[in-house]
Order: C-alpha cells, then sequence, then structure tokens
C-alpha cells in the first residue's frame, strides 16, 4: 500500500487479478448493465445489478477487508449496502465532471478492471484545489475518503476502460477514519 502526491490516496497495485476469460465475462456484465442503464440516466457509471457474479461479490469482501486493515476499528452504517458500480468509457465515449461522495459513503474505492496503462488516468483536487493526476494500473485498488474531489480523465483509446467503483458508509466521518491513518 502506497499514499499517492500528498493526497490521502492509497493505492494497493495488483489487487484483484483475474485472467483472460474472467475479464472477458465481467466486461460482458458491466457491458449488459450499461446498456440497460444508460437509456434511463445518460450516464457512464451504472449500478450493477443485473447478471452479477461470484466475481463482485468477492471484489466487495476484499474491499472491506482492505478497509478493515487499513483503518482499524469501524462501524459500518445501517444505510451502507455492499453494491458495486461500473464506469465504462473510451475515448469516442466519455464524460465526467469532478466530484466527491460525501452523501454516500465514507471511503470510495475504484478497482481498475481494464485500462491502458501509463495513459488513462484519474484527477485528484487537494484542499487548495490543485490537481494531481495519477496513473493506475490494470488490476489496482485505489482507496480515498469521500470528501476527496476526483474525476476520472478521459480515455486515451478507444478499447474500453473498465473501472468498478465501492463504497462503504460508516458512523465515523471520513475525516476521522483517515486522519488516524495519515498521522
Amino acid at each position: 500500500m502506497e499514499l499517492i502526491n500528498n493526497v490521502p490516496v492509497f493505492s494497493i497495485k495488483n489487487f484483484y487479478k483475474v485472467n483472460s476469460l474472467s475479464r472477458f465475462i465481467v466486461n460482458r456484465i458491466i457491458d449488459y448493465n450499461y446498456k440497460s442503464h444508460f437509456h434511463l440516466t445518460n450516464s457512464f457509471n451504472c449500478k450493477l445489478i443485473h447478471g452479477t457474479s461470484f466475481f463482485f461479490d468477492s471484489l466487495y469482501d476484499r474491499f472491506l477487508k482492505e478497509c478493515q486493515d487499513i483503518f482499524g476499528n469501524f462501524t459500518i452504517a445501517d444505510v451502507d449496502t455492499n453494491t458495486c458500480y461500473a464506469y465504462r468509457s473510451n475515448s469516442n465515449n466519455w464524460a465526467s465532471v469532478p466530484h466527491h461522495h460525501k452523501k454516500t459513503a465514507t471511503i470510495t474505492s475504484v478497482y481498475y478492471h481494464q485500462l491502458v496503462e501509463n495513459q488513462d488516468s484519474i484527477s485528484f483536487f487537494d484542499k487548495f484545489g490543485d490537481e494531481h493526476v495519477y496513473y493506475p494500473s490494470m488490476e489496482e485498488l485505489v482507496i480515498f475518503p469521500s470528501h476527496l474531489l476526483h474525476q476520472p480523465n478521459p480515455p486515451s483509446s478507444k478499447r474500453y476502460r473498465y473501472s468498478i467503483n465501492m463504497e462503504l458508509k460508516t458512523e465515523e466521518t471520513s475525516l476521522k477514519l483517515f486522519s488516524k491513518v495519515l498521522n
């Protein structure tokens, strides 16, 4: 685990490794959910509800365990869900704005299921508004506080970039949890 660029973002490389067949199946599940969802909201982010698999449950369970290892004891809020969301985009089909997840989460994460390494990126904005661009690697998990402003940057390729977003809502604030591990 490493801290990224003076912003409270943790990186866990090779978080969840998959073989080519599993990647293909997960991509098809995301595509199906995206197509079912897109006509309703025109959003590039979709809740994974159709055809979900063991992969997503296992991914979320690993995310939860990693949070427990990083932050120690915390209380999961009653409103928490263990739902995964997918963000599918490419250079011809992309949209995003800087945003945070303060209303829905305490801890936010992105698992980079498929991307073009050293080209696809995400930007984090510190408390002074300075932008920090980060280039994740495939199968990496990035964990950050829900109040941190961030934005996926435009994909570099016509090949789809698939990322899976997971949130955890706790009784503790993100400031309290992250200050415990950053001091």
